[in-house]
């Protein structure tokens, strides 16, 4: 009995740590900038598992996905959506009468809404989001924030503040939800080097990590203060456009190389075994990871596969 114990303790501590490893490999979804491209998917080795749809993109840029789990792209349509059940894309926001000019990143609020940074016009729109009852249409009539000149792109939300990379300034400006301005969060255009300035993300460490995307770097900066920290990142033939943590790896999707390359996230070196390759050779822009469907956490998993090694062992003395 104490053998079959410990063999059915180990088995299940492999279940946890196979659980937990399937967590963190998770699949890279990626568009492709060029005109008339398909969502590529890729597995966490770099490897390709082929296109989503048939369905097209135009000219696409940053993605997120929505609180709908589908994946919405920002694009020269407008914001298009790949719907994950009927494996098609839709236009979410018509570029039509939005008055989106040149749609450069998506990122979803708390309040389930959509933020579209418009580059051409320097403003931030917000759009009804898909559990709306009038889901895409722009919210307030105008735009939501003015970043006061051409240029926002990267954009993500922390901690009630809406943080945007701003590629005309090379400053990176911040926002409550109400729209306005609070202040600019790197405050000396150019700070560290910063051209260019594209995607954004806050690490594990609570520093922000910018896309320099006219010299080939990402770039740190203290997550409180806005200060510049040090250059974290950077590669040959390099052109950063969008970057995310996932894994214990900075991922950044690559203009000029047509691929994403990935960095350790503690020491900013490059993983230069890995790299996924769109199959245009493209420009590669926005991308998100994400799982084959929906999964509890792994806590809560090891916590059911513990429970049900309690029931077996139970069942075994009870015999």
């Amino acid at each position: 009995m104490m053998r079959f114990t410990k063999a059915l303790s180990a088995a299940f501590l492999l279940g946890c740590l196979a659980f937990a490893a399937n967590i963190a490999n998770a699949d890279i979804i990626a568009d492709d900038g060029t005109w008339y491209q398909k969502l590529q998917r890729f597995d966490n080795n770099g490897q390709s598992l082929g296109t989503l749809s048939d369905d097209v993109l135009e000219a696409s840029n940053g993605m997120t996905t929505g609180p709908d789990g589908n994946y919405y792209i920002a694009s020269g349509a407008g914001v298009q959506r790949y719907n994950v059940v009927s494996n098609k894309m839709e236009t979410f926001v018509s570029s039509t009468g939005s008055h989106l000019s040149g749609p450069e990143d998506v990122a979803f609020g708390a309040d389930g809404d959509l933020y579209v940074s418009s580059n051409n016009d320097g403003h931030i729109y917000r759009f009804a989001g898909p559990s709306a009852a009038n889901p895409g249409q722009l919210v307030g009539g105008t735009y939501w924030g003015n970043t006061g000149g051409v240029g926002p792109s990267g954009m993500e939300w922390h901690n009630g503040v809406l943080y945007v990379a701003h590629s005309g300034w090379n400053v990176v400006k911040t926002f409550d939800t109400t729209g306005a301005q609070i202040a600019d969060f790197v405050t000396v255009p150019g700070n560290g080097g910063l051209s260019g300035a594209m995607g954004l993300t806050f690490g594990s460490d609570g520093d922000l990590y910018v896309a320099s995307n006219s010299n080939g770097k990402i770039l740190r900066y203290n997550g409180t203060t806005g200060a510049y920290i040090g250059a974290f990142a950077t590669a040959s033939n390099f052109m950063p456009f969008d970057i995310a943590f996932n894994g214990g790896y900075l991922y950044a999707s690559n203009q000029v190389g047509g691929n994403i390359l990935r960095f350790d996230a503690t020491t900013g070196v490059q993983d230069a075994s890995w790299s996924a390759i769109l199959p245009s050779g493209g420009s590669a822009r926005g991308f998100v990871f994400t799982q084959a469907a929906p999964v509890p956490e792994p806590s809560s998993a090891c916590a059911l596969f513990m429970g049900l090694g309690a029931l077996v062992a139970l069942r075994r003395r009870r015999k």
